[in-house]
């Protein structure tokens, strides 16, 4: 299995279905949702529909977090707290 973490728009994920063989499984990994159109269709472009597309970002641990993304670069999002261990108590 192939895996780009953090796929953006999938060229890399593209170059490396293009150079793999027929049977290589391909999982784009991007967590801003934003970018999931362009990978989707960048990938399709490219014939590469045997490509799974997560929407998640990856960690040490299962769980939930807060992801930044900034308005003018899809390129740099990044998590930026995770919400299990920095819950802030109400009351």
């Amino acid at each position: 299995m192939l895996v780009d973490a953090g796929a953006n728009i999938g060229l890399t994920c593209a170059v490396m279905g293009l150079a793999a063989p027929e049977h290589a499984r391909l999982l784009a990994v991007e967590p801003d949702a934003r970018n999931i159109p362009l990978l989707e269709r960048n990938l399709a472009g490219n014939g590469l529909e045997r490509a799974e597309v997560a929407q998640v970002a990856l960690g040490r641990e299962e769980g939930m977090a807060l992801f930044r993304a900034p308005v003018r670069d899809s390129a740099t999002g990044h998590v930026i707290a995770d919400l299990e261990r920095n819950l802030v108590p109400h009351g």
